[in-house]
């Protein structure tokens, strides 16, 4: 099946951002039958000193950004905001029709921490600049469960462990979503024209039970031991880990984050999806 546009004859053309990331490539392998995908190297755009090719978005109907960073230098500002802005107010300029933006679950302007809060200006930003001839989709998953994702691999190695030492015993709410979830959501959105902001998040659970999800998925055993430890104690060691690790999973902003996640709605993610979203008791690579 392939899908057309403006009634032609002619499949649609889409130009992927980011398509060597975790959820770009898995973005791309999902509607790679579909479309004619174009992507480039980072080496031809740069996100962080971006020049722009004349004919960028030449013959473009739809544009994909699943661009991102998680390291909390100077560049997320860039690569989250102001490229965006950028090429988006290009796109529309040249005629491109519809923009598609991967951000993140909480992503707002006015967010403190500065993945969420660039993300947010990124969204507003492009937006801004939707009418009747340019109409765009903000997508903002929560965690991500898939082959490649590095918080996936974190958790997958910590479910190995005999002995689990967890922040306020493990008791904080998320919302993972498997990978083919977001690519259909995302499939989906393309083929029904939706427009909007959506969160793309999995049932709620706590964060210690799908550990043991995950450590009886991959391992067949569950740990030996769970030793709680203070919050702010955990705190103040990822302080000290973060930056010898040089790692942006084991950045206290994510401690942050689960200490004050907020629920979403996950039966919107039905409705996208046009299916009941994948079982966390099916969590696998394939």
């Amino acid at each position: 099946m392939v899908f057309f546009h403006d009634n032609l004859l002619t499949p649609m053309n889409v130009l992927l951002f980011g398509h060597t990331g975790f959820i770009g490539r898995h973005i791309y392998h999902a509607i790679k039958p579909l479309f004619n995908v174009k992507t480039l190297s980072s080496r031809s755009l740069d996100f962080n000193e971006p020049t722009i090719m004349p004919d960028l978005f030449a013959g473009i109907d739809l544009v994909i950004n699943a661009i991102g960073v998680m390291s909390d230098d100077k560049r997320m500002e860039t690569i989250h905001h102001h490229t965006p802005k950028q090429l988006a107010t290009i796109a529309k300029q040249q005629g491109v029709k519809r923009w598609i933006n991967l951000s993140a679950l909480g992503a707002d302007s006015q967010h403190p921490i500065g993945f969420l809060g660039s993300k947010g200006r990124g969204d507003k930003a492009i937006l801004d600049l939707t009418d009747d001839d340019f109409k765009v989709s903000i997508i903002r998953p929560s965690l991500v469960f898939g082959k490649g994702g590095a918080s996936t691999r974190l958790f997958v190695t910590l479910a190995k462990l005999p002995i689990w030492i967890l922040p306020n015993d493990g008791r904080f709410m998320i919302q993972p979503i498997h990978i083919h979830d977001v690519c259909l959501g995302v499939l989906n959105i393309i083929t029904h024209h939706k427009n909007g902001v959506y969160d793309f998040v999995g049932k709620p659970i706590l964060l210690k039970e799908y550990l043991k999800i995950l450590a009886n998925n991959f391992y067949h055993k569950q740990p030996t031991m769970i030793l709680p430890i203070n919050s702010y104690l955990a705190q103040c060691l990822l302080s000290i880990i973060h930056p010898l690790l040089n790692n942006p999973l084991f950045n206290p902003d994510n401690l942050t984050l689960l200490q004050n996640s907020q629920l979403i709605n996950h039966q919107i993610m039905t409705k996208v999806l046009e299916r009941e979203l994948t079982d966390m008791d099916n969590f696998y690579f394939d």
